[in-house]
């Protein structure tokens, strides 16, 4: 055994065939033996009641931010909200705007699931764009309080630089598709970002609009925008 001191065995052992395990505790930690070899600590899993803690304090500042705001909502209400102490929240998040960051996070990856789950680089332009544009547009009609908290949120400066990286980390395969297709002629010359913000602001504000005013978008109108979409950008 190297590198342990003051170790206590913990009589406990385990024969199977010509193996035998000796578990052991040092400093706080478990570590156990198998045929004589230090095998190293046992690795702890996460506490799943930590990690549903954390998504009901998120889901339910979501839904308190959206409808009353940011500053009317105050920790306590998310706390009676989610259903957990106040302690709970403050050893998950540092304040409202944490939890703000947290929310953004959360509802990107959720996002980048699904419009890239289909997604392979080999498809015709026109073919990924309309596939993963589309299914943009679906996530946010099933999903509008989430779509609210994207549209007010995704250029807020509540947003930390840092939590925006980690958000649009998955959303690479915009740019493969924007570079793919600037590189064979098929964008206006315009570097890739300018593409894609262009067509996500579009998407946004024309699904905005249409709830505003009690819009039904059916496939029909979503393919006719789609292709609205894809003419404004096509060279």
């Amino acid at each position: 055994m190297i590198g342990l001191r003051k170790t206590t065995e913990i009589k406990i052992f385990i024969n199977s065939g010509s193996s035998s395990f000796s578990f052991r505790r040092s400093r706080g930690h478990h570590v156990y033996q198998k045929n004589g070899y230090f095998c190293g600590p046992r690795q702890s899993t996460p506490n799943p009641s930590t990690m549903e803690k954390r998504e009901k304090i998120l889901d339910a500042a979501l839904g308190l931010i959206i409808r009353q705001g940011l500053q009317h909502t105050p920790m306590s209400l998310i706390a009676e909200k989610a259903e957990v102490g106040m302690g709970s929240i403050y050893k998950r998040f540092k304040n409202k705007e944490d939890i703000v960051n947290g929310i953004y996070v959360k509802i990107k990856a959720e996002e980048a699931a699904m419009i890239f789950v289909n997604y392979d680089k080999n498809n015709g332009i026109r073919e990924t764009f309309m596939d993963i544009y589309g299914r943009m547009i679906d996530y946010f009609l099933q999903n509008p309080l989430k779509f609210n908290f994207i549209s007010q949120y995704a250029f807020s400066p509540v947003i930390e630089k840092k939590t925006q990286k980690k958000a649009m980390s998955g959303f690479h395969p915009f740019d493969e598709m924007y570079a793919r297709g600037l590189e064979q002629g098929f964008f206006k010359d315009l570097q890739a970002p300018h593409l894609t913000y262009f067509v996500f602001g579009s998407v946004c504000y024309w699904l905005k609009c249409a709830s505003e005013l009690q819009i039904t978008v059916d496939n029909k109108l979503k393919e006719q925008f789609l292709q609205m979409a894809w003419d404004s950008v096509k060279r």
